[in-house]
């Protein structure tokens, strides 16, 4: 709904069970100009339910030249640009 209603330069966040988006500038320690980190519970039911369907690049995402053609692909990238861009990701694959 926030980008519907033309909001923008936000993270969508979920609490209590609701999307909320927390505006990148409520983000910004205002002693560095960096965005503060937050923690997670990476034990709980929700860390673990919203990692489940987040979509992240694996080691094994690479080990493959067909996946790594059409992750390329995907991203409008030759295999090597893509491999050079994202390999450290999945811990320099």
């Amino acid at each position: 709904m926030l980008l519907l209603d033309g909001g923008r330069e936000a993270l969508a966040t979920i609490q209590g069970g609701r999307l909320v988006p927390i505006p990148f500038q409520d983000l910004l320690d205002p002693t560095t100009a960096k965005i503060r980190i937050r923690y997670a519970d990476i034990s709980s039911e929700a860390y673990r339910t919203l990692r489940a369907y987040m979509i992240c690049l694996k080691r094994e995402d690479f080990e493959r030249s067909e996946q790594r053609e059409a992750l390329a692909r995907a991203a409008k990238l030759t295999e090597p640009e893509f491999v050079q861009r994202f390999g450290y990701v999945a811990g320099d694959a």
